[in-house]
């Protein structure tokens, strides 16, 4: 039975009504709380006071300077992604998948995913605000505000306000300093949690079963999602952990005319209890054609991988599962809130960077403007071909 309201119709309704709540506030005129029909805004008096101890150490200010570094680097890397991929795409080759991926529940994402990236999220753009904030203070630049808003009431962030006339006032390299922390904070966050990965994989995987597809082999000898698999073993030969297992399978189907519809396997799953499931993927008789016939060229199970340390510290397999997706989540969201920042796009930290920068090299601050509006365009002109609709 189909649900009386699709995922689609509910977000539909989800953020019209949002644009009418945000209609409704704007109206209204509040020192906290800004209102548009897409983005609700509430505003806090925080200063920041505390980070002003910091002001005169040379280390943070070493520190600070590689948030400017970090920018200029993450520009060169985004700019050489986004070029590459549209000459593959001019010149026929395959491009692979495309890396910018808007998030955009129910459409773009799915609505799992999109829980799985919220504390990621919530982490990045916190991180990444009070980092201004900190650089801020440290230059002498006064904090007016901070707060937190929300995108069609979908798509959380943090802002901070600095003073824009103290900002203005301050010396180059203490404003390229405040635009560029933000990315800082994204980077070390990414470094930090690219570190802890490591030990927490070392031990290698087990394979975490998601989901079992109807009417396939697996469901008919009684294999279950949310189970865990330490070993494998495909006709007597093993035992495979999880990627010895997909490479057999790939070499299987390349052995046979690249399916697997047309040979009987018969598969043994080790589950972390040490029971076994056997599962026997017979062959396809002669006459089965079509639809009926991808039945044999699957086995009908779903997997990913789950870090075998996760689960021997005591975690069941779906907690193991779910904080291994959001640290592998938070991760890329580090690194691509990084990456966005950083490239001129209008709005963003780096396009901050290249208007002050080109402002000091041209010593006209109207054809900085107008130039790295020019540059920005012609970024989102590459960002464009980029995005995964």
């Amino acid at each position: 039975m189909s649900p009386v309201v699709s995922t689609a119709q509910l977000l539909l309704f989800y953020v019209t009504a949002w644009i009418l709540a945000g209609i409704i506030l704007s109206r209204r005129r509040s020192e906290r709380i800004e209102a548009s029909p897409l983005v609700i805004a509430i505003k806090m008096r925080k200063r920041f006071e505390s980070f002003d101890k910091l002001r005169g150490s040379k280390v943070v200010g070493l520190f600070l300077d590689l948030g400017i570094l970090s920018v200029f680097v993450l520009m060169f890397l985004f700019y050489k992604m986004l070029v590459e991929r549209i000459l593959l795409l001019v010149s026929g080759r395959p491009a692979g998948a495309a890396p910018i991926v808007p998030l955009i529940p129910g459409l773009s994402i799915d609505i799992r995913t999109f829980l799985y990236l919220l504390p990621g999220l919530g982490i990045a753009v916190i991180a990444h605000e009070v980092m201004h904030a900190l650089a801020a203070r440290y230059s002498g630049i006064d904090v007016k505000y901070a707060g937190f808003l929300v995108f069609l009431g979908l798509l959380p962030a943090a802002f901070v306000e600095p003073d824009e006339d103290e900002l203005r006032r301050a010396p180059l390299r203490a404003r390229l300093r405040v635009y560029s922390a933000g990315v800082l904070a994204n980077v070390v966050l990414w470094l930090l949690l690219l570190a802890a990965m490591k030990p927490l994989v070392a031990n290698g995987y087990y394979m975490y079963i998601v989901n079992i597809a109807p009417n396939s082999f697996a469901q008919e000898y009684g294999l279950k999602r949310g189970v865990l698999v330490k070993a494998i073993y495909i006709n007597n030969s093993g035992p495979l952990d999880i990627t010895r297992f997909e490479e057999a399978m790939i070499k299987l189907r390349n052995e046979n005319g690249g399916t697997i519809a047309n040979i009987t396997l018969i598969i043994v799953f080790q589950l972390i209890n040490n029971t076994n499931v056997t599962v026997v993927k017979k062959a396809a008789p002669p006459n089965i054609q079509g639809k009926e016939r991808l039945r044999y060229d699957r086995i009908g199970i779903y997997f990913t991988a789950v870090p075998k340390s996760l689960v021997d510290i005591g975690l069941s397999a779906n907690a193991a599962y779910t904080l291994f997706v959001i640290i592998l989540f938070t991760e890329l969201i580090n690194i691509g809130l990084a990456a966005i920042n950083a490239a001129p796009l209008f709005i963003t930290d780096g396009a901050r960077v290249v208007q002050d920068t080109l402002a000091r090299i041209l010593r006209d601050e109207q054809r900085a403007t107008i130039l790295t509006n020019m540059i920005s365009l012609l970024t989102l002109l590459l960002v464009i071909p980029n995005i995964k609709i």
